[in-house]
């Protein structure tokens, strides 16, 4: 949900033209003017086709060396992306050009997409960023907005339990809090408490892998929906917490993805995030939660680079347990049926919405290529010519992404893409969609060999988008091109 974005504010400090309090970043030109021509509102549907697909070339560019390959720079899609929308955004808000017989077709994906980009590099006076989020809303907007829905629970911003979450000394105490509660709800409303390491992500303040998962079940709002709460404290775990950190000024960090289950739907959902973290006031002692879109620094981005469904399914590196002493170690018991419980829950929300986001800008899911890929395709686009047509038949009939990540949750850009987000933000230095593949998670329940799981991702990725070759259904999709 947040992650340590530092290469986008050096690009963006290259800004030269103000806009009012707020502004977007003026960089060099404006990209392709044709024929001569400086004013595009008289530009003919040719000249801005033309436009557009210089656009799309110059956005999508690979420049981050990876591997001994160029990959894209997510911060620089978005700081093309500007220049784009710099065209754009005066022509569509002073003329009628989306009504324009062929305009719509050719123009609003790409109008659209560079939009949601844009606005990230919104920035104010100061000099701060007022859209990180991602969202059209400031920050400040969506959290006034999203606040009712992320209210901590009274036990988990109380002094007693935060300062027990202070020393790793005191952490069983935290957790025998939440079990003293438990004994006075209902079975199906007790807290459910997991301590592990993501193999993912470092925690908003960079300073652990080591989270502690407290999920809150069944609380119903005065609308009647049910609201479910997901909320996760930094924690230093063994081998999980950065050299020289594990002090409470260092793990501050708590993050929450609310669930709202919508009151009479069937599978239909709508997830509030936001990252927060844990300040000491120095006089009294007293210990609050305060979110991170309102301090002066903001270490969270767009949640949605991550988070295509608002809860990520469980994948630990590893799970702890207290020993007789109080101290965490390595779980031998059987976390498997808790991790599985949860899990089943997420299934549960179907269709869940990002409260706010418009996902739909970030284009078609992965997998949502052409209905026909041949043998021959198959095996070209894997790298693999040696698969056996079993092989190639199991490959094929998983690549159906979009028979459940569709709409609101579709597997679209930039995980979807080979970016420099893997490299700078998780452990393992390549995105999340590729990692889902290769170890076997995605699609649910397969039996692919680890061959086959590597083929699939290629097939998928290069099918999606060839940013070598401008192609992919990514880029059609862009260019207005009817999707299969």
């Amino acid at each position: 949900m947040s992650w340590p974005f530092k290469i986008l504010p050096r690009l963006f400090s290259k800004a030269t033209c103000l806009v009012a309090t707020s502004c977007f970043l003026c960089v060099s030109a404006s990209g392709l003017l044709l024929r001569g021509l400086d004013d595009p509102s008289g530009w003919t549907l040719e000249q801005w086709i033309a436009w557009r697909d210089h656009q799309i070339g110059r956005i999508f560019t690979p420049t981050v060396q990876a591997g001994g390959k160029l990959i894209l720079s997510r911060e620089e899609v978005i700081l093309r992306s500007v220049d784009a929308y710099k065209v754009l955004m005066p022509v569509i808000a002073q003329s009628d050009l989306m009504s324009k017989p062929g305009f719509k077709t050719a123009l609003g994906n790409f109008s659209r997409f560079v939009r949601s980009q844009s606005q990230m590099a919104i920035y104010d006076k100061n000099g701060r960023y007022t859209h990180a989020l991602g969202y059209p809303i400031t920050d400040e907007a969506y959290w006034a907005q999203s606040a009712p829905f992320l209210a901590f629970p009274p036990l988990l911003r109380s002094r007693e339990f935060l300062s027990a979450l202070s020393s790793v000394t005191t952490y069983q105490r935290a957790l025998d809090l939440i079990d003293e509660q438990n004994l006075h709800l209902p079975v199906d409303r007790r807290w459910i408490t997991l301590i592990y390491r993501s193999g993912f992500l470092k925690s908003a303040d960079t300073a652990t892998y080591g989270r502690l998962l407290v999920f809150v079940p069944g609380e119903t709002n005065s609308h009647g929906d049910l609201l479910e709460k997901w909320i996760q404290f930094s924690l230093s775990v063994p081998e999980a917490t950065m050299p020289g950190k594990g002090r409470l000024n260092d793990l501050r960090s708590v993050s929450m993805v609310t669930v709202s289950v919508h009151s009479g739907a069937v599978r239909n959902s709508t997830a509030y995030l936001a990252d927060f973290m844990r300040t000491r006031d120095k006089l009294s002692g007293n210990i609050q939660i305060v979110p991170t879109m309102l301090g002066p620094k903001n270490p969270s981005k767009n949640c949605y680079d991550c988070h295509k469904s608002p809860v990520l399914p469980i994948h630990p590196k590893a799970t702890y347990q207290f020993t007789s002493k109080g101290q965490l170690d390595v779980s031998d018991s059987d976390t498997a049926a808790i991790i599985e419980q949860l899990n089943a829950r997420i299934v549960g929300y179907g269709n869940c919405a990002l409260a706010g986001m418009d996902t739909g800008s970030y284009g078609p899911s992965i997998g949502s290529g052409p209905k026909e890929r041949t043998d021959p395709w198959i095996r070209v686009n894997s790298g693999n010519m040696e698969l056996g047509g079993e092989s190639v038949a199991r490959i094929r009939e998983a690549m159906r992404c979009p028979s459940c990540h569709k709409g609101s949750q579709s597997l679209n850009y930039p995980q979807s893409a080979q970016t420099n987000i893997g490299l700078l933000i998780f452990e393992q230095k390549k995105g999340l969609v590729q990692t889902y593949v290769e170890n076997g998670w995605m699609p649910p329940n397969n039996t692919l060999t680890p061959a086959e799981r590597t083929a699939l991702w290629r097939c998928i990725d290069s099918e999606y988008l060839d940013s070598r070759n401008l192609s992919g259904t990514f880029i059609d999709w862009l260019k207005g091109i009817p999707q299969p």
